[in-house]
């Protein structure tokens, strides 16, 4: 959708009729057809000879002897260099004549079009850094025309008054690629009675009567119907100038701007600027959702902003002194409260006026600071009003790159590296309550060097400010990626020049997106005999477990000692609220982390503080608000990785910074297909990244590899329709084994081949039917196993008659029943356990020991058990506490 975007006063120049005299009257709401106007002034005279107004206050006049003139009207009100005009060409004689007299105009590029005597279109554009006029000949057959007049960039009008008492017709030529965007669209009849039609662009167009009438009207190109007034009518009589001759509305009082439709700003965005001569001062840009070059008369407002300064939400301006004093003012529109004294919120930031680092730090429009520091770490300020307080955190590594950043919104930035095709700008969104980042990197064009300095008023508006005082506007589109036409239909557009200016600063909540990229916390269900996680310390020789009570409380087991059935249980401490699986992994210095997602979605972290202690550091905030539990794991890096799926379907994952600073911030995977993952999913580490196998929301079987946040191809195992979690288990050839339970409750094995997952399933099931998902491993025999929780709820172990082989043993029992979905982990050497929990909140921890080649393809269903201790857990006042 289009409309045009006007000026607050567009200015009308008129030439009286038998008078010398030169005025000038304003039309406030151009777009709307008021009946307003405002001024009417003389400002010069002898204009009786040929004029018409182009863009940027510049006025064209045609002398009988002629010369084409060009004048600039200022917005400060008077015409620059004192009236002196300057020659642009010496052979345009004829425009007197009527035959062609209102066949002459300028558009919004001040571009001139005319139609001679000989009825032919040449289009003009005046150079002025080498003072030539360039001229092209783009249509003939135009001397059918009496009256062509601009009303955009290259939309030209044009009255046939031979045809039904005056048809009026809209063109649009353009003059980048050279060629017609639209010709000769009719766009009705009865003209013929205005003495001049003219127009102040944005497709507004006055009709001016001999006795001086002027009526308004608004073609809606898009649409392709006439806009009504503010009075309801498709035409509006505006005004009525008794002894005018003739008009000429400045061309660029309106332009037909795209109409963001999730963008709402202000009415105004105030631009702030230091000035070389240590002056503070303010302009207003009434357009900041259009990049229309509207702005309001600039004033002073203080001085000696002379060091880095900010401009927040909220009217507060940050400035950062040279010894690293953080000051605050607020600007309330029409002064500084407080009568301009500033507030000192903070001391010790230092550096912020090296060159290398000046750009580095911002101001979000939660007047949430920040900053890409000198070791390259990206941190985030939050500065507490009622305790007078900090809060920060580092949130990423790797911005030593960048030598501008910037804040566009609620946690967007945009960051330039100028070492990339002479400056590539990157755009971030940071969700600071989830921790996620929304986007991440995502790059916005190349050629972003030339800017001093970039700014935003929010909403993901841009301005590039040059060193010589040119301001340009932008305004990326979150949701194509691509940039937004402006007023002139391009992706960016000039809107000012602000002489003087050494650095600026922009209110960055001036614009906002009306329905912003958020994360809606998704509802948590109570937890109900969730499954546990069990791994092996070979540090201490014990297993660990953890797992999330029905009651809510995080819980990690170990090991007594090594060998025994008897577990230890302690609830970590402050996490009384958890929801879901929980998950562990064992970090390379030997600790454990502990995590679970809560009722409110957020996932909490615990660490180990010393190996195999029974003291824990946390709840630390992984956070996410994703869809469902974690899973952490450790990669070749020996950092881990928590993963997580989310409400769309998609994979997140949140790596280790290093071993001591926790997790960094959510990512999405990266893929380059489209994929649709359930909540069922296993991640098993492998080579330089990690397999994910899980079930699809069509219940496909697929396999993934994520190295460095991104997928691979997929690879699917087609052939059943899988349910529950799939198991998996990765060889030392980077080739995956599947375990699978499918629709039909039979369980099936396939292992991947060079050529993907082709050989087809192997039922294991033996004649019985499951539940739940299965947990499986690779023994040190290399064999592969299984536990799994049959239909009758007890609790089966089952594996591979030999390495590789596609026949399985008979399925083993200890004929105890479960309630939950077993958990299996292998020790050193031969021993593994299977952990799971019975309906009456006794734990079993099975010792199975590893099959072998030589351990019998057939067994009976009794085989493998063995003695175990039954321990009923019990909580009192949180803590766990076990009884024999």
């Amino acid at each position: 959708m289009q409309a045009p975007q006007c000026v607050p006063s567009a200015n009308v120049f008129t030439a009286m009729a038998g008078s010398p005299d030169f005025r000038l009257r304003k039309h406030n709401d151009a777009a709307s057809g008021t009946t307003s106007w405002t001024g009417d002034a003389g400002i010069g005279w002898g204009w009786d000879n040929r004029f018409f107004a182009g863009a940027n206050g510049y006025v064209f006049f045609i002398r009988d002897t002629g010369q084409l003139e060009r004048y600039r009207w200022t917005d400060q009100g008077g015409w620059e260099n004192g009236g002196t005009s300057k020659v642009l060409e010496t052979n345009w004689t004829g425009w007197q004549h009527p035959t062609v007299h209102f066949r002459v105009t300028a558009d919004s590029n001040n571009h001139i079009y005319a139609v001679g005597f000989d009825g032919n279109l040449v289009w003009h554009s005046y150079d002025d850094a080498t003072q030539t006029m360039t001229r092209k000949q783009i249509a003939t057959g135009w001397g059918k025309y009496d009256q062509v007049f601009a009303a955009g960039d290259g939309v030209l009008y044009a009255r046939d008054p031979a045809v039904q008492n005056g048809t009026l017709y809209r063109f649009q030529y353009d003059f980048r690629t050279e060629t017609w965007v639209q010709q000769e669209k009719n766009l009705g009849w009865g003209w013929n009675g205005y003495k001049q039609i003219t127009s102040p662009g944005g497709d507004v167009i006055y009709g001016m009567w001999p006795g001086g009438e002027v009526w308004w009207y608004r073609y809606q190109p898009a649409e392709d119907t006439w806009a009504n007034s503010a009075g309801g009518n498709w035409k509006e009589r505006i005004t009525t100038w008794t002894g005018v001759d003739e008009i000429a509305p400045a061309v660029d009082g309106c332009k037909l701007g795209d109409v963001a439709p999730d963008v709402e700003c202000k009415p105004s965005a105030n631009f702030f600027a230091a000035m070389n001569n240590n002056d503070f001062r303010i302009r207003k840009h009434s357009e900041p959702e259009t990049g229309l070059s509207n702005w309001d008369s600039e004033a002073g407002i203080g001085g000696g902003w002379t060091t880095r300064f900010l401009s927040g939400a909220n009217g507060y301006k940050f400035i950062i002194r040279t010894d690293g004093a953080l000051d605050r003012l607020r600007w309330n529109g029409t002064g500084w409260d407080n009568n301009g004294i500033s507030e000192r919120i903070a001391t010790g930031w230092t550096g912020w006026d090296d060159p290398h680092y000046h750009y580095r730090i911002t101001v979000d429009s939660n007047n949430h600071f920040y900053a890409a520091l000198a070791n390259g770490q990206l941190e985030r300020s939050v500065y507490d009003e009622a305790a007078k307080t900090w809060t920060k955190e580092i949130i990423d590594d790797g911005w030593g790159k960048y030598d501008q950043v910037f804040a566009a919104g609620d946690g967007v930035l945009y960051a330039r590296d100028p070492a990339l095709q002479s400056g590539t700008l990157y755009r971030f969104h940071y969700d600071w309550k989830s921790r996620r980042w929304l986007d991440y990197g995502t790059s916005y064009g190349w050629g972003w060097n030339g800017y001093k300095q970039i700014v935003s008023p929010g909403a993901d508006i841009v301005y590039g400010f040059f060193p010589n005082g040119e301001v340009w506007w932008y305004r990326h589109d979150p949701v194509t990626r691509q940039s937004a036409p402006g007023a002139e239909g391009t992706g960016k557009e000039y809107i000012m020049t602000w002489p003087n200016a050494v650095e600026i600063a922009v209110d960055v909540d001036a614009c906002k997106l009306k329905s912003p990229l958020t994360v809606t916390p998704p509802t948590v269900p109570a937890p109900s005999n969730e499954r546990a996680q069990m791994a092996f310390n070979a540090n201490t020789q014990r297993f660990e477990i953890a797992v999330v009570t029905d009651s809510g409380s995080l819980m990690r087991g170990y090991q007594s000692a090594a060998g025994t059935e008897f577990v230890e249980w302690q609830a970590l401490s402050g996490y009384q609220t958890a929801a879901g699986r929980a998950t562990l992994a064992q970090r390379q210095d030997g600790r454990f982390v502990t995590m679970a997602r809560g009722t409110d979605a957020q996932v909490k972290a615990y660490t180990q503080d010393t190996v195999g202690g029974p003291a824990w550091t946390g709840p630390a905030a992984v956070n996410g608000l994703l869809s469902t539990s974690p899973v952490v794991v450790r990669g070749a890096n020996n950092l881990l990785t928590a993963f997580a799926v989310d409400h769309q379907n998609k994979l997140w994952y949140a790596e280790e910074f290093d071993a001591t600073r926790g997790f960094k911030p959510w990512r999405k995977v990266s893929s380059p297909g489209e994929y649709n993952m359930s909540p069922d999913f296993v991640v098993v580490p492998s080579g330089d990244g990690f397999e994910v196998a899980y079930r699809s929301t069509g219940n496909v079987i697929a396999v993934r590899k994520v190295v460095n946040g991104a997928f691979g191809p997929l690879r699917i195992a087609n052939g059943l329709t899988g349910a529950g979690t799939p198991a998996a288990v990765v060889f030392a050839d980077g080739k995956v084994q599947l375990v699978v339970r499918s629709s039909d409750n039979k369980l099936y094995t396939q292992k991947e081949g060079t050529s993907g997952f082709s050989a087809g399933w192997t039922d294991i099931s033996g004649g019985m039917t499951f539940a739940g998902s299965p947990a499986a491993l690779v023994n040190a025999h290399g064999i592969v196993e299984t536990a799994v929780r049959g239909s009758d709820n007890l609790v089966y172990r089952g594996g591979q008659s030999v390495p590789g082989a596609t026949t399985w043993r008979s399925w083993a029992t200890n004929m105890d029943s479960s309630v939950v979905d077993p958990s299996f982990a292998a020790a050193s050497g031969t021993e593994q356990r299977v952990f799971f929990r019975d309906g009456a909140g006794n734990y079993f921890l099975w010792q199975v020991t590893a099959y072998s080649s030589d351990s019998g393809a057939a067994m009976s269903t009794r085989s493998g058990a063995v003695a175990r201790e039954v321990v009923t857990i019990k909580s009192t006042k949180g803590e766990l506490t076990a009884e024999k």
